[in-house]
Order: C-alpha cells, then sequence, then structure tokens
C-alpha cells in the first residue's frame, strides 16, 4: 500500500529537464570503473538482442556490487516476460556466471514494456520506478533489419529513442545515458568523424508525418530522404542521432557506434556468436559450402569488431561521461579500421581455412569460394554452385520423402548476401580520436584487464580461428569435440 502512495506522489513530481550530473556529486573511486557501478541501478532496453544479452551479462559478471538491473520486455508468442526471463537466462552466454556467481541473477528484474509504445508501454506504477530510481541507461534497442518498411524503422529506431529520452529526462539520479547507434550511420559519406552529422529534415517532423500521414506519403518522403543511405536502418540510425543531439545540454550523453559485430575475442567464451546475421551469417556460409561466390571488392576493408569489445565500450563510455563531463555529446566509432584493418580478400581466406580445420557436421559443399567484383561471373557461379546443386540436393531428398529444404536456404542466404553488397563494395574510413582517448584512459585504470576496448590488441586470425568454432558450438549446437569425426567425413 505503501509502495502505491509514493507512486502517486512520484507522477506529479515530473521535472522538465535536468541539469548536466557533476563527477563531484557521486563518491567513487574514479581510477576503478567497476566502483563506479557500485550501488548502480540500470535500465537496458534490448536486452535480448545480441547485443543486449552480451552487456546484461557482463555487467552482472565484472561488476558484481550493482544493486539492480532493469530489463525492458514485452510479452511474445504467447509468453510473459517471466517465462521471457527465464529462457534468456537459459542461453549459452550466462553459463559462465551461472558456475561463478549464481546468486547475480536476483539482481536482474524485468519490467513489462515495448519500446515501440508511449512512455515504452510501461505502466505508471513501473515509470516512476524507473525515473525515481535508475542512474545508468543503456539504450540498445532497434529494429536491425535492412529492408524494413520506413515506417517501422522510424517508430522503433527514432520514435522509441524518444520515449527512452523523456523518461531519462524526469529521472531523478541519471548519471550517464548511453546510446548505441552504428558506425553506418553516415553511410551516404565515405569519411566519418566522431560527431553528429545533420539530417536534412528535423527528426521530430519526421515522426510526425509518420504518424500522422498515410504509408504511400511517408514512402514518397523516404525516397527522397534515402539519398545515398543504403537501407532504412542506417538512414533511422542518423535520425536518432539527430534527435539526441537536442537534448546534449540537458542529458550526461554518449554514443557508440559500432562497425559489423562480430564473435568474441574472449569474453564470456572466445568466439562467442548468437545469431547468423551479418558478418557471421556470411561466414557460416562459407563454412557448409553454400557460398562459393561472394560479390565485392576484395582489397577493402572489411570493418568488424568483436562482440565483447562493443560491450567494454559501452560501459568505459558510461563510466568515461562522469569522469568527463561535458555539454557536448561524446560519440566513439567503436570500429577495427583505423587501429587494425582487416580486407576482405584475407577474412574469407581465414574463414575458408578455419572452416575445412574446423569443420561443421552441416557441411553441404567442400569450404571454398571465391571474391569478386565481377558481377556477371558471380552470378554464374551462384546459379551452377548454389541454385543447381541446391535443386538436385532437393530433389533427392523429395525421392527419399524427405522435406526438400535447400533451395529455400539457399535463397534465403541470397537475400542476406545482397543486403550486404553496399558494405562489401564500400570502404569507409573512420576517425577514431575520442575511442583512443578512451582507450588511454581506461588503460590507467586498476580494471584495464577487465574491459578492454583496445582494437590494436588482437589477431585476426585467431579471432576468426575462434568465430568458426564459435558458430559450430553456439549456432549449430555441435560437440567441438568431435572435430576428427567431421574432417574424416569432409575429407571423403
Amino acid at each position: 500500500m505503501e509502495k502505491k502512495n509514493n507512486s502517486k506522489q512520484l507522477s506529479i513530481m515530473k521535472p522538465n529537464i535536468i541539469e548536466i550530473n557533476h563527477k563531484d556529486q557521486y563518491n567513487f573511486d574514479e581510477n576503478s570503473i567497476q566502483d563506479f557501478f557500485t550501488g548502480s541501478i540500470i535500465f537496458i532496453t534490448g536486452s535480448t538482442g545480441f547485443l543486449g544479452k552480451a552487456l546484461l551479462e557482463k555487467l552482472l559478471r565484472s561488476c558484481k556490487k550493482i544493486s539492480i538491473i532493469y530489463i525492458l520486455l514485452r510479452s511474445k508468442n504467447g509468453q510473459t516476460i517471466q517465462q521471457r526471463l527465464e529462457k534468456l537466462m537459459d542461453n549459452l552466454i550466462f553459463d559462465r556466471i551461472k558456475f561463478e556467481y549464481p546468486d547475480c541473477f536476483t539482481k536482474v528484474i524485468p519490467i513489462n514494456g515495448d519500446i515501440s509504445q508511449v512512455k515504452l508501454g510501461l505502466s505508471e506504477n513501473d515509470y516512476c520506478l524507473l525515473f525515481e530510481k535508475v542512474n545508468i541507461v543503456f539504450h540498445c534497442a532497434a529494429t536491425v533489419g535492412f529492408n524494413e518498411p520506413f515506417k517501422t524503422a522510424i517508430n522503433q529506431n527514432v520514435g522509441g529513442t524518444k520515449q527512452v529520452i523523456d523518461l531519462c529526462l524526469k529521472m531523478f539520479n541519471l548519471k550517464s545515458f548511453v546510446y548505441v547507434s552504428t558506425a553506418y550511420s553516415n553511410s551516404n559519406i565515405f569519411e566519418i568523424d566522431e560527431k553528429i552529422y545533420p539530417t536534412k529534415i528535423k527528426p521530430e517532423f519526421i515522426l510526425d508525418v509518420c504518424k500522422n500521414f498515410d504509408d504511400e506519403i511517408v514512402n514518397f518522403l523516404a525516397n527522397k530522404l534515402q539519398d545515398k543511405h543504403p537501407n532504412t536502418y542506417t538512414l533511422t540510425k542518423n535520425f536518432a542521432e539527430n534527435l539526441i543531439n537536442n537534448y546534449k545540454d540537458k542529458l550526461p550523453i554518449a554514443i557508440v557506434r559500432p562497425s559489423i559485430i562480430s564473435g568474441a575475442v574472449q569474453e564470456p567464451f572466445p568466439g562467442w556468436v548468437d545469431n547468423f546475421i551479418g558478418a557471421t551469417g556470411v561466414m557460416a556460409q562459407v563454412g557448409v559450402g553454400l557460398a562459393k561466390s561472394i560479390f565485392g571488392e576484395e582489397n577493402k576493408i572489411v570493418d568488424l569488431i568483436p562482440i565483447d569489445i562493443v560491450v567494454n565500450t559501452l560501459i568505459c563510455a558510461s563510466w568515461n561521461n562522469i569522469i568527463q563531463p561535458s555539454n557536448k555529446i561524446q560519440v566513439y566509432n567503436c570500429v577495427s579500421g583505423p587501429f587494425n584493418p582487416l580486407r576482405w580478400k584475407r577474412c574469407h581466406k581465414l574463414t575458408a581455412k578455419y572452416a575445412i580445420e574446423s569443420p561443421s557436421k552441416h557441411v553441404v559443399l567442400y569450404p571454398g569460394t571465391i571474391f569478386t567484383s565481377n558481377r556477371l561471373l558471380h552470378n554464374i557461379i551462384v546459379f551452377f554452385c548454389h541454385y543447381v546443386v541446391a535443386f538436385m540436393l532437393d530433389l533427392l531428398d523429395m525421392c527419399q520423402r524427405q522435406k526438400p529444404r535447400m533451395l529455400k536456404l539457399v535463397k534465403r542466404n541470397e537475400r542476406m548476401q545482397n543486403a550486404y553488397d553496399f558494405f562489401k563494395c564500400n570502404e569507409f574510413y573512420f576517425h577514431g580520436k575520442n575511442m583512443k582517448q578512451l582507450v588511454e584512459k581506461v588503460q590507467i585504470t586498476k580494471n584495464h584487464m577487465i574491459f578492454n576496448i583496445d582494437a590494436e590488441k588482437f589477431d585476426w586470425d585467431q579471432n576468426i580461428c575462434n568465430c568458426m568454432l564459435g558458430i559450430n558450438k553456439f549456432l549449430f549446437k555441435e560437440n567441438t569435440d568431435n572435430l576428427k569425426i567431421t574432417k574424416n567425413y569432409l575429407n571423403k
């Protein structure tokens, strides 16, 4: 009863803005990132996604004195938020802390809501609870589909961000707000600094248009706005950054822009991956022999960044918001290109090499691929080595009264490959001054070994080797102890 009365009181107390917090307001050891999170109450959106669950795991494992972590969840596919939380905690990523620190899961509290709804779809009590208690926010939620309808992408990526900002503005004790963008939010240009580039139209206007006009008008406007952006994802992330920039003097904000997120260097397990999206999907296709040709420029840099470096950057950026408070938003290009470049030619050769050394039992054809910028050659190889082979394998399955699946799989893989053509044919130069300065700051802290954010310090050869093993273990659910058996099968 007392809690209910408090909520009613809180709903009246809604300050319009908050002042930027300064580090002298907080009592913690500035040389300890872990100490910064001691006693913190954290709110995370997108915690069931690839990056979100990795962030949640890292905070639980490495910042053990965190008080509470609220995660935004919605009921889905007939599952309650509690059931979804239990399913999330059953993920292999949490196996390590189940063994090392099993009591930490009591700190994770699901909050029923939806990023696309007004006030995040929260109940009045939950909304008041968050703005009264939370002091650190990580906004990871987004629709990452390249081909989402413009209105859907705007509502999720810009509208959802606006709802999170509105909540943060009401928070009594906000120390830090970290927004996850993408290094390609400005992919209409090819030299990208750590700053926010203005959009042609204000994000508030485009939100109003999507809310009040039909799809025909919205799509007409989208075509005008998209210009050189390859898809609605990068465009709407650009709008979201501009929206956030409007609050630079009201909130302690950092923006982290990861490039193409890949398998872990070290944490929680070397090579850990969680889905077939992006570069991981291409590597998996090469591994099972279903990518005999990849269209692109092999001498261009492929800007992969391991998931654990991204997670550590989010955590360190949050800490640095207090260490170096500013009315200017700190933007971090969390990329590998300027520090540890990897070109497509080397990437696909290493992928094929370790696909053979650590083969999957799901292999269809002998791993090996060519990387070509000749569209005609690519299409010929795809037709004969992908579609014809898939048709023959499906025919064989049907003769054995099994369900045909290969042609469907090849079509899906080809759609995914085509979605990334823009990034395989173009090279971006990312400035990294802010990121380099953050690396230098972290290196002199007590916890620099725990929060590695230095993209210069890992070896691509070893990382791709681990990624191929990780694809087999975490995605194909294979026992990697049986490599000898699968190698014998591959060599038959």
